[in-house]
């Protein structure tokens, strides 16, 4: 862990000082922010049973940055939170956060690009959408994503980019792994014509842990490209994953993928992107491993809103989260949307299902349901406040995995800028 953590140390260097190269001649925009909100939680601990509700009020200072140039983007932001429990508070903690994007043209053709998030927290469930394991204690973990490299543009949709990344997770949960994901990537878009492109993609990734043997993947992508019309974009993919289980046992699998996909502009407030799959799984110890893989998402926007549908699902490895599952079916749904009541009110609702279902590291089934639904209102144009209720439940196989919680947050926020 430690020579990856070496090298991104070194491309962070890099981009800092490529950000602040030339910040006289664009124009720089800086935010300071304070948030204090006011939460009730009825599950603080996610309990499947004796439950234990407090309230929870947090503080947070937040400082952002973004400059758009000729030749940059940058944007980051850092907030710290202090999280004070009214009846237990031998849980209170610091939280931090953190995210920066970077992409600095160093020539007509040639890019550098960054992209980093940090969060240190204590909440069972972390910050990343797409995370979706529970931890069962309040224990301090963070997680530091980032991912660096370079695009190369040789035509006027043509580009070759080579990146590497970097995921570490550190715990103090006694029953969570410590790991490490790292690895380059390169990947090329090129169109032959003005209707027919190509896409290909290759990514090796390791994956260290603080007991466990490491793994290993090699996933190689290729993709065919066809313009229909000026609002219609036709797409077959293929992708092949091989996994490899550096320790004992006959662990190693490889997983097929193909699918055909539309992107489609239906109107000028409307737009459809859909892709449907089918995966193969191949192990010799055991039988095929076979599933439906899609990708749907459905957007409308309103002169005072907007409404999405977005649904995915298919298989992946999820090895770096609190419960690990190793090869997992998903499914996912969600259905969100926003209206603005006024020019100083907003409304907005969303609602979402995640069902996972494993056979490999543990057999498992697990459903996840979450509702949210609030109003936010501008005092005035630097100072906001907003209400939230959200409603999240779990059901699982795993008795001990399930629970109901219910979540009431009040926030106040106050921004200043600066040019």
């Amino acid at each position: 862990m430690a020579k990856t953590g070496f090298w991104v140390s070194v491309f962070l260097a890099v981009a800092i000082w490529l950000s602040f190269q030339g910040l006289t001649m664009a124009e720089l925009r800086v935010t300071t922010g304070l948030d204090a909100s006011e939460r009730y939680d009825s599950n603080i601990y996610l309990r499947p049973d004796n439950e234990v509700s407090d309230f929870e009020t947090d503080v947070g200072l937040n400082l952002g940055l973004e400059e758009e140039g000729a030749t940059r983007t940058l944007h980051g932001r850092y907030t710290l939170n202090s999280v004070n429990f009214k009846r237990y508070s031998e849980k209170n903690y610091i939280g931090h956060s953190f995210d920066l994007g970077l992409d600095q043209q160093l020539s007509s053709s040639f890019s550098f690009l960054l992209n980093d998030t940090f969060y240190l927290s204590e909440e069972p469930i972390e910050q990343d959408p797409h995370i979706t394991a529970v931890r069962k204690t309040r224990n301090r973990y963070y997680r530091n994503t980032a991912e660096t490299g370079f695009s190369y543009v040789f035509g006027e949709e043509d580009r070759l980019s080579m990146t590497y990344s970097d995921s570490l997770l550190k715990n103090k949960a006694p029953d969570v792994e410590d790991s490490n994901e790292y690895g380059p990537g390169i990947n090329l878009a090129y169109w032959f014509s003005h209707r027919h492109g190509l896409s290909l993609s290759y990514a090796w990734r390791r994956t260290d842990f603080e007991t466990s043997s490491p793994l290993e993947t090699n996933t190689m992508g290729a993709g065919y490209r066809y313009r229909w019309s000026p609002r219609t974009t036709l797409s077959i993919d293929y992708s092949l994953e091989l996994f490899r289980d550096k320790g004992p046992g006959d662990n190693d699998y490889r997983v097929h993928n193909g699918s055909l996909g539309i992107e489609r502009a239906l109107s000028q407030v409307m737009s459809l992107s859909a892709h449907l799959g089918y995966y193969v799984r191949q192990q010799q110890t055991s039988p095929d491993n076979t599933g439906i893989s899609y990708n749907l998402v459905l957007s409308r926007t309103f002169e005072r809103g907007s409404l999405s549908l977005s649904g995915t699902g298919g298989a992946r490895g999820e090895y770096t989260d609190a419960e690990r599952r190793g090869f997992t079916d998903y499914k996912s749904v969600s259905l969100s949307g926003t209206y603005k009541l006024s020019a100083s009110v907003t409304t907005n609702a969303m609602i979402s299902y995640d069902h996972e279902e494993s056979r490999d590291i543990t057999s498992s089934r697990d459903d996840f349901w979450s509702g949210t639904a609030g109003v936010s209102y501008r005092i005035l144009p630097w100072l906001s406040c907003s209400l939230n209720l959200m409603q999240r439940e779990r059901y699982s196989s795993d008795a001990d995995s399930q629970f109901r919680d219910t979540l009431v947050l009040f926030r106040l926020s106050a921004t200043r800028e600066w040019r």
